[in-house]
C-alpha cells in the first residue's frame, strides 16, 4: 500500500513541471528577446502530505480448511477364522465285492428219477426233476418237481382215488400199470380195467396225459434167467385187442418201457456176460426197436417214448447164495465196480441225448434214489443207488455224484 502513495505523489510533481514550461514555451515570439524568466525563486519541494499509514489489515489468512481427517471405514473385521475341527473322516469300509453268484447249472429236464427214498432229500440234492415213486400221493410233492401219479392196478377200477388226485393235480400224467409182462399179467386180464381207467382219468381231468403199460424190454428176455413175456407180445396184444373190443385205439399219450440188460453170468464169470450188467448195447436196441413199433401205425407214428426205468441189476464182480435172511437171492461179493457202472450209464446216457429229437425220446428214469445194495434183493436189484441211506440225511455215493453233474451237464 506505501509504494502505491509514493508513486501517485511523484507523479502529481512531475504533472507541475511540464504544466509550467508548457506556459513559458508558448509567449515567445521570433526576434523578440526572449524575456528574461524571473528567477524562479526555488520552490520548496512540494512535500506531499504523509498520510498517516492506514495500517494495513494483516492479510487474512483463508484459513485452509483443516482437512477433516476422513476416518478411514475401520476394516471389517475378518473373523477370526474358527478353526473348524474337520473331523476326521470316517474311514469309508471299501465293500467287499459281492461275489457274482454262480448260477448252479440247470437239470436237463429230460432225466427223471425213480424215488426210493425221502423225496425232499432226494430232490436237494438232485434238483428239480421229474418223478415216479409209485403211487399217487400228491402231498409232499418237492416245489419246482413233477410227480408221475402211478396206479398199479385196474382191479377193480380205483374211481375214488383218480377224481380226488385229479382235482388237486390237474395236467398230471398218470403211469398205468408198470411191467406187466415180467409180472406174469394177461392182456385179456386187464384190457376192461384199462378202458375204464382211462376214461376215468379223462372225466376227471381232460388235460390229463396217459402213458402205455410199461413193457420189461422189447425183443430182448434175458440170458441165464428163466424168462417172462416178451415186451414185443404183450404191447401187440394190448394194442390191438383194447381197438378190437372197444372200436377205438387205446388214448395213450406216451408210449412206456423199462429197458434192463438181464444178462446173469452163469458159470462164466469172465466171458462177454461177466458181471457187472453193463451191456448198453442191449438197452440200445431194445429202444430202437421199441421206437420202430411205435412208428409203425400212422396214428401213433411219432408219439413220445418215455423209458420209465432205466437200470442195471448187478455193480458187483461176484455174488453167492445162501446168505441168511436172504433164500434163494444172491448177495453181492466184492468191492462195487464205480468205474465200469459210470462208463455205462455214460455210453447210454449219451444215446439217449443224442437220440432224444430224432427218435423223439421224451424222458428216461434212473432206478433208483436209494436202495441198500450191499445186501439181497427181492429182485436181484443190486446195481446202483444214488444216496447211501434212504432219510433226509442221505449223503451221495460216488455213482450219486456222477449222476449229480452229468444231469447238469459237467462232464
Amino acid at each position: 500500500m506505501t509504494w502505491r502513495i509514493k508513486y501517485s505523489q511523484l507523479l502529481i510533481g512531475l504533472s507541475t513541471v511540464l504544466l509550467a514550461m508548457g506556459v513559458a514555451c508558448s509567449s515567445t515570439t521570433e526576434g523578440d528577446e526572449p524575456t528574461p524568466l524571473p528567477t524562479a525563486t526555488a520552490l520548496s519541494p512540494a512535500v506531499a502530505p504523509t498520510l498517516p499509514p492506514t495500517a494495513a489489515p494483516p492479510p487474512t489468512s483463508t484459513s485452509l480448511p483443516v482437512p477433516t481427517s476422513t476416518t478411514a471405514p475401520s476394516p471389517t473385521a475378518v473373523p477370526t477364522a474358527t478353526s473348524t475341527a474337520i473331523p476326521a473322516p470316517t474311514p469309508t469300509a471299501t465293500p467287499s465285492p459281492t461275489p457274482t453268484p454262480i448260477p448252479v447249472p440247470t437239470v436237463d429236464p429230460r432225466y427223471g428219477l425213480i424215488v426210493t427214498s425221502d423225496p425232499s432229500r432226494a430232490f436237494e440234492v438232485f434238483g428239480a426233476t421229474t418223478y415216479i415213486d409209485y403211487s399217487t400221493n400228491v402231498t409232499n410233492i418237492p416245489d419246482g418237481t413233477q410227480k408221475v401219479l402211478y396206479l398199479n392196478s385196474v382191479n377193480p377200477v380205483p374211481i375214488q382215488i383218480i377224481q380226488s388226485t385229479a382235482a388237486k393235480a390237474p395236467g398230471s400224467v398218470w403211469y398205468v400199470l408198470g411191467e406187466p409182462n415180467s409180472h406174469g399179467t394177461l392182456v385179456e386180464d386187464v384190457l376192461v380195467g384199462l378202458h375204464d381207467t382211462y376214461a376215468a382219468i379223462k372225466d376227471a381231468d381232460p388235460t390229463a396225459l396217459i402213458t402205455s403199460p410199461s413193457i420189461l424190454n422189447y425183443s430182448f428176455n434175458c440170458i441165464n434167467c428163466g424168462g417172462y413175456a416178451y415186451g414185443a407180445t404183450w404191447i401187440t396184444d394190448f394194442f390191438f385187442d383194447y381197438r378190437d373190443l372197444f372200436g377205438e385205439e387205446p388214448p395213450i399219450d406216451i408210449w412206456a418201457i423199462d429197458v434192463f440188460p438181464i444178462v446173469w453170468p452163469g458159470g462164466n464169470l469172465s466171458g462177454p456176460d461177466a458181471f457187472p450188467t453193463v451191456r448198453d448195447d442191449i438197452v440200445v436196441s431194445q429202444v430202437r426197436e421199441f421206437r420202430e413199433w411205435v412208428d409203425s401205425r400212422e396214428s401213433t407214428r411219432g408219439d413220445p417214448i418215455w423209458i420209465t426205468e432205466f437200470g442195471l441189476h448187478w455193480g458187483f464182480p461176484d455174488w453167492e447164495f445162501g446168505v441168511e435172511g436172504c433164500g434163494s437171492q444172491p448177495s453181492p461179493i466184492g468191492d462195487y465196480l464205480t468205474d465200469e457202472v459210470q462208463d455205462y450209464l455214460e455210453r447210454a446216457y449219451t444215446w439217449f441225448e443224442t437220440n432224444s429229437e430224432p427218435l423223439n425220446i421224451a424222458k428216461w428214469f434212473t432206478f433208483s434214489s436209494y436202495r441198500d445194495i450191499t445186501r439181497c434183493q427181492g429182485d436181484s436189484g443190486n446195481g446202483l443207488s444214488f444216496l447211501d441211506s434212504s432219510g433226509t440225511s442221505g449223503n451221495l455215493t460216488d455213482i450219486g455224484t456222477f449222476y449229480n453233474n452229468w444231469i447238469r451237464g459237467i462232464r
